[in-house]
């Protein structure tokens, strides 16, 4: 599967910069940094990299998610809130933080399943585009992150010419009646209250 936006691009002057930086409210001193990528043809490398804590620190922690499954920027902050709260009060699912960002955003409690299709694993041949969310990282560790990555890097905004709408709606069992109501963001709002409610 190709991720590459088919439709047309907002032009340069309307369009968000690439790399968001996000500082969480109820924790301010730990902030994500989120960047979208496409035409990767390092996945493997990528994910092999990003997974494991660089020995000579030149990376931080990453999560590495499939941007087809991922319907806002909005729905990683609040995951990557959820994985942060659980790492505090030591309290995670999944072995480390990074993991937990890809389990928070899932729509199922099983954690095989969050990985196989929120996340990226180094035999996902068929996906050239990643999302890449690294947390608490220096400027040079965001710099050494897209130095790793083979591919272009491009506005967030382009996330929502990614999306597998079908796929999520069917992941996170969004109803007919969540999705009639008369607004743009009523996919958010169904994926964010699964989100919200979800044991861990």
């Amino acid at each position: 599967i190709v991720c590459q936006a088919k439709k047309k691009r907002l032009k340069s002057g309307e369009q968000r910069k690439m790399t968001e930086h996000y500082v969480f409210e109820l924790f301010p001193t730990r902030h994500i940094d989120i960047m979208l990528f496409e035409q990767v043809t390092n996945i493997a490398e990528v994910v092999e990299k990003c997974t494991q804590n660089s020995d000579d620190g030149s990376l931080s922690i990453i999560s590495v998610l499939n941007p087809r499954m991922v319907c806002s920027k909005e729905v990683v902050k609040m995951a990557a809130n959820k994985a942060i709260l659980s790492s505090m009060h030591k309290s995670m699912i999944t072995k480390n933080i990074q993991s937990e960002l890809v389990f928070c955003i899932s729509g199922t409690r099983k954690i095989a399943e969050s990985f196989k299709k929120f996340g990226v694993i180094p035999e996902s041949t068929n996906l050239a585009c990643i999302l890449l969310v690294a947390f608490d990282a220096t400027p040079e560790q965001i710099s050494s992150t897209k130095a790793l990555v083979q591919g272009k890097e491009v506005a967030l905004d382009n996330l929502q010419l990614l999306i597998d709408t079908d796929a999520i709606i069917k992941e996170y069992n969004v109803s007919k009646l969540e999705l009639s109501v008369n607004n743009k963001d009523a996919l958010f709002r169904a994926v964010a209250n699964t989100i919200a409610i979800k044991t861990i």
